[in-house]
């Protein structure tokens, strides 16, 4: 009479798998073997590892592009942030320009940034440190732009030398990367030309 006994073995996944036997040629009862060979191949192995990669690569690679494309609108903001600050420093100098002709009338205008500037705590104004322009004006560079006063002439009025005119300019610290265009202006206040390739040939208007 043929038996059929099962028996539980441990499957794969830690459960349990029955298994039917029967008996042996010889009445020995013999089991089945679960034991496969369950390992990959080197081959299996290195196309596992490769579809890895490729899709961290492919993830880094695209987190990049999105960052790009996030940044582009970021620089280009910031450049026209940099450009209408470089306008409105502009002003401020134009500004402590008509101030300094008031205050030293012997002098006429100022032909120097520092004859604007001046450090309160140092002392009172005079004529070569007015105190008439901020401190971070006063260095000359401020939100990617360099400042200058430059092109003053002078006339001789009543015995004295005084500055009848000048031309400010601010230029792009580096152009394209901190600003792309140049600007200039002078002593009658008009809107500030520019120059598109960030240098001081300010021959376009502002509106342009």
């Amino acid at each position: 009479m043929r038996h059929s006994i099962l028996r539980g073995r441990h499957g794969l996944d830690g459960g349990h798998v029955l298994v039917e036997s029967g008996p042996s040629a010889h009445g020995e009862i013999r089991f089945p073997s679960l034991e496969g060979d369950y390992s990959q191949s080197p081959s299996a192995q290195a196309t596992w590892h490769l579809s890895i990669l490729a899709w961290v690569f492919g993830g880094l690679l695209a987190a990049c592009l999105a960052g790009i494309l996030m940044l582009l609108p970021l620089h280009a903001w910031r450049l026209r942030h940099n450009e209408a600050s470089a306008i409105g420093s502009m002003k401020s100098i134009l500004r402590a320009e008509t101030q300094y002709r008031s205050t030293y009338p012997a002098r006429g205008y100022a032909c120097s940034l520092a004859a604007l500037a001046g450090i309160p705590r140092l002392g009172p104004p005079t004529a070569a440190s007015a105190q008439l322009l901020s401190r971070d004006l006063s260095t000359g560079i401020k939100n990617g732009y360099f400042f200058d006063i430059r092109d003053c002439k002078t006339e001789k009025i009543n015995g004295a030398d005084l500055v009848t005119s000048f031309r400010i300019i601010a230029v792009p610290v580096i152009v394209g990367k901190s600003g792309f265009r140049g600007f200039c202006t002078d002593e009658s206040g008009a809107p500030p030309k520019i120059d598109p390739a960030g240098g001081t040939n300010c021959t376009q208007d502002l509106t342009k």
